[in-house]
């Protein structure tokens, strides 16, 4: 994930994704590589019939109407939206990945998305996920991944893309 160097706006993103990850860090979603810092990470949402995850966003709710302010309501439409895109059947979800930009091209990506391809073989469910990045599409193709829907957000959002790739 890339996040600018400067702004608000990375700030704000910073900000929730400490919060986010400091939330889900008990579950054992997210994977690190790195033998000094981190290198790359991955969250990866197991098949969830308790739902966890939802759980953990509703612990972070109050600390995000804080980074969003007065668009927390176009924020909750924007993820129900999401959440009605995703897979009824349990699936594996691959929520983020992100490598350290001095050290992409050398497989660590690679790395994090095939471990939890193979949970989810292991396991026999389908893996899911949401990309923003036209650019990421290919690339998720090569895992195979296939886009299920490619839509806009509602209310001005993002164009996304949102795939699944059956087990093997």
């Amino acid at each position: 994930m890339d996040l600018p160097a400067r702004g608000r706006h990375a700030a704000a993103a910073e900000r929730f994704f400490t919060i986010f990850h400091r939330a889900a860090l008990d579950e054992g979603w997210i994977w690190v590589l790195g033998e000094v810092g981190i290198d790359g990470m991955a969250m990866w949402v197991p098949p969830d019939p308790d739902d966890r995850y939802g759980r953990v966003m509703t612990e972070i709710d109050d600390a995000v109407a804080g980074l969003v302010g007065e668009c927390k309501p176009r924020y909750d439409a924007f993820w129900a939206w999401i959440d009605a895109h995703r897979p009824t059947a349990p699936h594996w979800y691959l929520e983020h990945v992100a490598v350290d930009a001095d050290r992409r091209g050398v497989g660590l990506g690679r790395a994090l998305i095939d471990h939890g391809l193979g949970r989810a073989d292991a396991d026999g469910v389908p893996a899911w996920l949401v990309t923003s990045k036209s650019a990421n599409v290919p690339l998720y193709e090569r895992f195979g991944f296939a886009v299920d829907a490619a839509e806009d957000a509602p209310d001005g959002g993002p164009h996304l893309w949102f795939m699944v790739r059956d087990t093997r």
